[in-house]
């Protein structure tokens, strides 16, 4: 907006002094004009985020996979089938690396007899 160009789509149709508002119109300046446009400006395809990642991930930890497990149930995200179980999944095995960490931790602190 902060550069002024000439739009090359379609027209439109002049509007009515009554009747719904349009998704997108335009004003030249005498006659107001729906076009038959979205509120979106620009169409990208979208591409899945496995299609770009070129390095291994580095698993969450313990906490951090604690609270987004949180935040996501209590959201109203959608929720691909599989995803909560996913989570929830990776969460067990991560509470399982604790308490065997944990575990090893303290056999290791355990003075030798």
């Amino acid at each position: 907006m902060a550069q002024r160009r000439s739009f090359g789509g379609p027209e439109g149709v002049l509007l009515d002094k009554v009747g719904p508002w349009p998704a997108a119109a335009w004003f030249d300046g005498v006659h107001r004009r729906a076009v038959p446009l979205g509120p979106w400006p620009v169409r990208i395809r979208l591409h899945p985020l496995a299609s770009f990642l070129t390095r291994p991930g580095k698993p969450l930890s313990l906490r951090a996979t604690e609270g987004f497990y949180n935040r996501f149930r209590q959201s109203r995200l959608a929720r691909p089938v599989g995803f909560l179980e996913a989570i929830e999944a990776h969460l067990e095995r991560m509470r399982r690396a604790g308490e065997a960490e944990h575990v090893r931790s303290v056999e290791l602190r355990v003075p030798a007899e």
